[in-house]
This record gives C-alpha cells, sequence and structure tokens, in this order.
C-alpha cells in the first residue's frame, strides 16, 4: 500500500486474507450468506490477499443487493470507502512542456546541439504537472513502456523523469513540430528589387548596406511527430524544432510557436534578427571527410544545410553574427562559419578579403589561375603557363576545406589595381574524372540563393541545393564564362591553422 495515496492513510491496515476470517464468526457466516448460491471460488483464492474478499464482495451486491444491503462491513472506514468506492484515477494539472533531446543513451538537455553524421539522435517532450490532490510536482516523459531517459537536464537543472502511464492519468495530446525556414521572401512586396527575392542586408548591386533584412519561417509549421518524442533523420543540415502539449482545454508550447501576423511568422519572443538561440536547434555534420581538420570544415558546411542565403550577413559581434545563430549567410560567410565551427579562429569579412587577407594562405606555390577550355588545362594567369594542379593531403596538394575564389571579371582584370574576388566555394571532395587532380568535375559546397531561368522568368533552385547551401561541380560553378575571352580567374587559398 502506497504510504502517499491521498486515500489510505500510512497506518491503516486491512485484513490481509479471506482466510483469515474464522470459520464461525459474525463475518464469516455473513459472507457466506452473501455468497450463496454463487459459483464456488477456486481454490487458489483459499490464501488469496485482500483482492478476493473485495472481488466476491463486489459479486455479491451485483447478484444479490438485498442480502448485501444487511450485512455490516467491518472493515475501517477508508477500507470500506475503497470497497465500495475504489479509488479515483489521480487528477493532475499540465503547467508547462520542454523539449530536450539527445544523442545515443547520453542526458538529454534543452541545449542546443551539433551532432555527427552518423549519431542517434532523440527529440523528447517532457511535461511538468502538479497532482492537484497534493501540489506535487512531476515531470514526465512518454512515447514508450522502455527506454526512456531517467533524468533531463532544462537550462542547467537536473529534472527526474517519471514515465507517462496513460492507463493512470489519462492521455496526453503531446506534438513535436519542426519549423521551417523559406529560402526567400514569400511575399513580392518583401522583395528588395522587383528581380531580387532573395534576403538581403545589402544592396544586391552596390553592396551598400540598407538594414537587417526579415528570414521568414514556415506557417502552418510542421508537425515532425504526434507523440512525445521523434528521431532526427539521417542527412546532413539545420532544423528548429518546438514541442506542444494540449491538455483540459488549455495549450502549452515551447518557444517558436507561429504567428502570421508578424513579418517572420513566429512569436515576436522567438524572433531577434532571425530565429534565438531559445529555439530547440539540431544540425547534423556532413559524412563527408571526416576525421581530419581540413575534413572538418566541410561536415560543419553541410551542417548549415536548410540555412537560407542572406547577402551581407551581419552582427554586432562575432558571437552575434548571423551566421554564427544559423540565421543566414552568405558565400564568405559560410567558409567562415564552418571553420569556426570546427574549432578554430577567425573574423567574418567579404570574399576578397578573405582570400586576399591574413586568415588564409596560398597552397603550395599556386597562384592565380584560370582554366583553358581549348587545352582543357589549368593556367597561371599572369604567365600563362600550364599549371598542375594536384588535389591530395599533403600540405602542397588542395584538399578538402581549401577555399576557391573567383573573380568573374576575369583575365582583363588581372595586374589591376582594383582587382576584387566576388565569389568563394568550399572544396568537398575528390571526386571528379581525374583522381588525384582537381578538375572540373570536382565538387564545390557553396553558398548561394536560387537562379533565374530566363527560359521561364522564374528563379528556381541550384543543383543540388538545400536552403542557402548546396554543392556543384566547378564546371558548373563556372557556367558559361570559362568559354568567354576573359574566363574568371581563381585563387585557390586555405585557412591558416589548415
Amino acid at each position: 500500500m502506497n504510504p502517499h495515496h491521498p486515500f489510505v492513510s500510512r497506518s491503516e491496515s486491512p485484513p490481509k486474507h479471506v482466510a483469515g476470517l474464522k470459520a464461525g464468526s459474525h463475518i464469516g457466516r455473513k459472507l457466506r450468506l452473501l455468497t450463496r448460491g454463487l459459483p464456488a471460488a477456486p481454490a487458489s483464492w483459499r490464501a488469496a490477499p485482500l483482492t478476493a474478499c473485495l472481488t466476491i464482495a463486489l459479486a455479491a451486491l451485483t447478484v444479490a443487493p438485498a442480502r448485501a444491503s444487511s450485512i455490516l462491513l467491518p472493515f475501517p472506514a477508508p477500507a470500506a470507502a475503497l470497497l465500495l468506492h475504489p479509488a479515483a484515477t489521480p487528477t493532475v494539472t499540465v503547467t508547462g512542456v520542454a523539449l530536450v533531446s539527445a544523442t545515443g543513451t547520453a542526458t538529454p538537455t534543452s541545449d542546443n546541439k551539433v551532432v555527427g553524421a552518423t549519431d542517434s539522435a532523440t527529440l523528447y517532450a517532457v511535461v511538468h504537472v502538479i497532482y492537484d490532490a497534493t501540489g506535487e510536482t512531476r515531470h514526465y516523459v512518454g512515447g514508450a513502456t522502455s527506454g526512456l531517459p531517467a533524468q533531463a537536464i532544462v537550462a542547467g537543472k537536473t529534472l527526474t523523469l517519471t514515465p507517462w502511464d496513460d492507463a493512470a492519468l489519462g492521455p496526453l495530446d503531446v506534438r513535436i513540430y519542426e519549423i521551417p525556414v523559406h529560402d526567400h521572401h514569400q511575399d513580392s512586396a518583401e522583395w528588395v528589387t522587383s528581380t531580387y527575392p532573395f534576403y538581403t542586408n545589402v544592396d544586391p548591386d552596390t553592396a551598400s548596406w540598407i538594414a537587417y533584412d526579415t528570414i521568414e519561417y514556415g506557417f502552418p509549421q510542421t508537425l515532425a511527430q504526434s507523440g512525445w518524442r521523434h528521431v532526427l533523420a539521417s542527412d546532413a543540415g539545420t532544423r528548429f524544432w518546438r514541442a506542444e502539449v494540449s491538455s483540459k482545454g488549455n495549450t502549452y508550447s515551447t518557444l517558436g510557436s507561429g504567428d502570421e501576423a508578424t513579418a517572420s511568422n513566429l512569436e515576436a519572443a522567438a524572433y531577434s534578427l532571425g530565429i534565438t538561440a531559445g529555439v530547440h536547434r539540431l544540425s547534423r555534420l556532413g559524412a563527408l571527410a571526416a576525421g581530419t581538420s581540413v575534413g572538418r570544415v566541410v561536415e560543419h558546411a553541410e551542417a548549415f544545410r536548410r540555412i537560407p542565403w542572406l547577402y551581407g550577413s551581419e552582427g554586432s559581434s562575432t558571437s552575434s553574427h548571423q551566421s554564427e545563430r544559423y540565421v543566414g549567410f552568405d558565400c564568405a560567410d559560410l567558409a567562415v562559419a564552418a571553420y569556426r565551427a570546427s574549432g578554430k579562429s577567425a573574423t567574418y569579412t567579404s570574399a576578397h578579403w578573405l582570400g586576399t587577407g591574413s586568415q588564409t594562405k596560398a597552397v603550395g606555390a599556386l597562384g592565380k589561375l584560370y582554366w583553358d577550355v581549348d587545352s582543357s588545362t589549368w593556367r597561371d594567369a599572369t604567365t600563362r603557363e600550364a599549371v598542375t594542379v594536384e588535389i591530395g593531403t599533403a600540405s602542397q596538394q588542395v584538399r578538402p576545406g581549401d577555399l576557391i575564389f573567383f573573380d568573374w571579371d576575369g583575365l582583363d582584370a588581372v595586374g589591376a589595381a582594383d582587382q576584387r574576388y566576388d565569389h568563394t566555394t568550399i572544396v568537398r571532395a575528390d571526386d571528379g574524372q581525374t583522381p588525384g587532380r582537381l578538375d572540373l568535375y570536382d565538387s564545390l559546397t557553396y553558398a548561394t540563393h536560387r537562379y533565374y531561368n530566363s527560359w521561364t522568368g522564374t528563379y528556381e533552385p541550384n543543383h543540388h541545393a538545400d536552403g542557402g547551401v548546396g554543392w556543384d561541380t566547378l564546371d558548373a560553378t563556372l557556367g558559361g564564362r570559362k568559354s568567354s575571352a576573359s574566363p574568371p580567374v581563381m585563387l585557390i587559398r586555405r585557412f591558416k591553422d589548415l
């Protein structure tokens, strides 16, 4: 007997066995009278606990209520109440919900996380309740009868978790939502120009500052799981989540509820120059080139999938930078953010200054290059001599994680005082047509927006793009420019600490 049960005091001890009643006693005679005409009890009941006594009496009440009415029940009052009025299901009031996550069997926490490419990651809703009769508070987790975490850490506080029992407490409507991010403005009235629907803090033609743009999130949000827990998908990228529970006509949610009345489609508390860190985030690394320092840059770049292109991404400090907060980024900021996420130190800047400044270094003896379409070879942009560009693991070779900078003005700009690099990408893998040599079919990770299809007059997703991050071949990145009289000039650089 539970000593804390609200209906039974700690000192009460009802009779233990039917066999404990004397055959000639008043109680024995009354029970024989009460059960006369009923089928004989099984032999296993002869030494049965109180349950048998209660079952016999309740059965008698059903078939012989007149006889039962004359019997005086000898149990103490609370026990008699249990006999005639079985204890009601404990009533609880839900007062809140938290969302936690964990990899493997680790203790789940409410912290945002970057998880490995092959890690098993699970989201759990934790529901806080108060027992109406006693005021006791508990934290519950559900969705299974076993394998649930015994503890969770929410905002730095360790909570003991109890498995929710639908049969004892009643079912709860628990849901986990994914908060999707739109990769461009849905309303043309928000476009910075009539032909530029993408997020931008700067003028897309002059790169001069305008203002922080508003990032738009999906509304209505996507129901990922009708239940207490959700397993993260295996593909690389970032996703945002919230948990919701409904009980007794009330709905409780973690931060991140949708609000169509706002420009971002998020409740005001969840948005500040982008979705805030208080909304639960899980970012899964890419699987390429794992385990090396250069490979980690690529892994983290792929973890930014589903985060939108944001031209001129910015922040008042490095830690508040929109790229750092998984809000949005442009090409140079993706490279810096991936490098920083891999555990290194770097400062956000433009593609040109990243390629020519002190944060990066030359790869071997490689200088400015261009691809000669006629001879299908690399050439030095200054001497025009043929150059072999190896890709591998040695320090003088191009490696995954290295950066390629592009000057779209091409050879005509070489040597000019105002030569500038307009774009940068990250070397993703040696997966082209000539292993060990950088060729037009090796893949690059890039940050970009959709491209404009002049045939259809619409903006369409880039090849292998997901949000603002995609990957494609060097050939596709160069496009038709490589065949021009002044092909693009490229500069291959490496972050200084790699």
